[in-house]
């Protein structure tokens, strides 16, 4: 997969919700899940309109001077006095992440320009759930949702507790695409099943549970990540795909895979990519991404495999 030399402007996605630092106990990264998927995209030659929060203060600042130097549309990116840029506390064992979210912060705030949607004509809207914690980031968007015509990709990212399961039916209801992974598969389904030892017998429940979902909540296609067991797609008509991840070499940390291999989906869906050619790829840069400290780098190269 090359990444386009020029952004691809005809085919703008929106992306909305948090913006954050991932703050590990040496450094911090910036982050949050639709950001690091923005960051992707552009790093792909897309030009996504980010809709998110920050706060007037230096990790707000910080954040907008990152997005200039990357090139991202900032129209989207308000800036809040009264809460602060979003954090989250990562400690990481035995590769594994583990998070503690800062609670009312500035993407809980999310608020949006209709002029400048409507400027973007996107072709997609994507959104994560943690933003959705916060009563005005949910009602925007909402009002999001009634002004656009366009798919709507949804990626789950339940933080317990961060999640209100009660969202569950107004997130979930009639939407394209919906990523999500293993454990979260298990939970919104609220399945009892046993974890077959079988790799196999694991993925045909995983495609069970995956049109349980779809058939509950009118969802065209799910995409289901299970970390080193790799990825897959259940279509509309009950197709089933499912990519092997491949063997990591120099793991650094699994922080922002998921959102790596979403960014590369999306790519897809707007070049018109079936799951056969998009999953793949997607499988591949999440695996670049664990060779990296936090979700996202300034290292171009990391995007031509």
């Amino acid at each position: 997969m090359t990444r386009h030399l020029q952004p691809n402007f005809a085919l703008r996605p929106l992306i909305f919700g948090e913006v954050l630092f991932d703050c590990f106990p040496e450094s911090r990264v910036l982050g949050g899940a639709p950001f690091n998927v923005a960051w992707n995209l552009r790093g792909f030659g897309v030009n996504p309109l980010v809709l998110t929060a920050v706060g007037n203060d230096p990790l707000g600042r910080e954040v907008l001077d990152r997005v200039a130097q990357r090139k991202l549309d900032s129209s989207g990116i308000r800036v809040h006095d009264e809460w602060p840029t979003g954090r989250v506390d990562i400690q990481t064992k035995n590769g594994e992440p583990t998070y503690t979210f800062w609670d009312d912060v500035a993407f809980d705030h999310i608020t949006f320009d209709a002029q400048t949607i409507a400027e973007a004509q996107p072709a997609l809207l994507y959104h994560g759930s943690l933003a959705l914690r916060g009563a005005t980031s949910l009602e925007s968007l909402q009002a999001l949702k009634g002004t656009v015509a366009c798919p709507v990709f949804v990626d789950i990212n339940l933080r317990l507790p961060h999640y209100d399961f009660r969202l569950t039916e107004t997130v979930l209801s009639n939407c394209e695409h919906l990523k999500l992974n293993h454990d979260e598969l298990i939970l919104l389904t609220g399945s009892k099943s046993e974890l077959p030892s079988d790799f196999d017998q694991r993925w045909q429940l995983r495609r069970e549970l995956a049109q349980q979902l779809r058939s509950q909540y009118n969802i065209s296609q799910v995409w289901i990540t299970a970390a080193e067991e790799g990825a897959g797609w259940v279509g509309v008509n009950s197709e089933f795909l499912h990519i092997p991840a491949p063997k990591v070499e120099n793991l650094v940390d699994t922080v922002g895979a998921g959102d790596a291999l979403t960014a590369v989906i999306i790519f897809g869906l707007l070049e018109g990519h079936q799951p056969a050619q998009i999953l793949p790829d997607a499988v591949r840069f999440a695996a670049r991404v664990c060779q990296i400290r936090g979700a996202i780098t300034d290292d171009d190269a990391i995007y031509d495999f």
